[in-house]
């Protein structure tokens, strides 16, 4: 799974991913409660800061265009 297919499935309510290899560790759940989706800026740096288990997502802010949109769909 790719960050882009963890954001689709966290997306539809899913918040468990044994599966998800990040570099920086595995994860056993994930929680983006506060990541606002709805507003790209606000949206991009929330990414910077949040971390998922022991995986740093600031290499998610590259992505935020391609998956903002997939989110939303």
């Amino acid at each position: 799974m790719d960050v882009q297919e963890l954001l689709k499935r966290y997306a539809l309510a899913e918040r468990h991913f044994p599966d998800l290899e990040l570099p920086g560790g595995n994860l056993k759940g994930v929680n983006l409660v506060h990541i606002n989706f709805e507003n790209p800026d606000l949206c991009s740096a929330d990414l910077r800061e949040a971390r998922l288990g022991r995986a740093n997502l600031s290499g998610l802010v590259g992505y935020l265009n391609e998956v903002l949109w997939i989110v939303r769909s």
